[in-house]
């Protein structure tokens, strides 16, 4: 997913993963990536873990990851929103 923020960030690259923790397990984390230029430079990352007694769900992994790498990030309020604006017109029900 790609946003523009505007300022020196520019376009970033917003990137999710699935996966298991170990080789041979269920899907029980989900990880965002958010980059920017076309070296991939990354700015920030947020890993959401599945409790063993939830189901996965990758919708809830995504928003999950998502609030966790913008928590670590450098972006202010504006710029989040922008991030979170792209998110809903990529990922609509």
């Amino acid at each position: 997913m790609l946003v523009d923020v505007g300022s020196k960030w520019g376009t970033l690259r917003v990137l999710f993963g699935h996966g298991p923790r170990y080789p041979g397990n269920k899907l029980d984390h989900t990880r965002c990536i958010i980059e920017m230029g076309e070296e991939d430079h990354v700015i920030s990352t947020g890993v959401a873990l599945l409790h063993p007694r939830d189901n996965f769900c990758r919708a809830i992994g995504r928003k999950v990851a998502l609030t966790k790498a913008l928590a670590n990030s450098p972006f202010n309020k504006e710029q989040r929103g922008k991030v979170w604006s792209a998110y809903w017109e990529h990922h609509k029900k």
